[in-house]
């Protein structure tokens, strides 16, 4: 299993392309730029939820990897 800070950096190395950055931007507006409406599910409202924090994690990891933040006890725990 990858150390938090070295998948930072594979997210960066990954996102960095003209593709990357296209999927990324899809990724974004399908899930930040998504409005359900007032009859929206509980179960609606939480998939989504579930995939805004998938997307907003990996924006992380992408800006912890520009920065080069390191982890000094990176065993592949979660780190925040």
């Amino acid at each position: 299993m990858l150390t938090r800070t070295e998948t930072a950096k594979a997210c960066v190395r990954c996102f960095q392309t003209r593709a990357g950055r296209q999927v990324l931007a899809y990724l974004e507006n399908l899930t930040r730029g998504r409005v359900l409406g007032a009859g929206a599910t509980d179960a609606e409202l939480r998939f989504l939820e579930g995939q805004r924090a998938l997307v907003a994690h990996l924006a992380r990891l992408i800006q912890e990897g520009k920065q080069g933040a390191t982890y000094p006890t990176d065993k592949g725990e979660n780190n925040g």
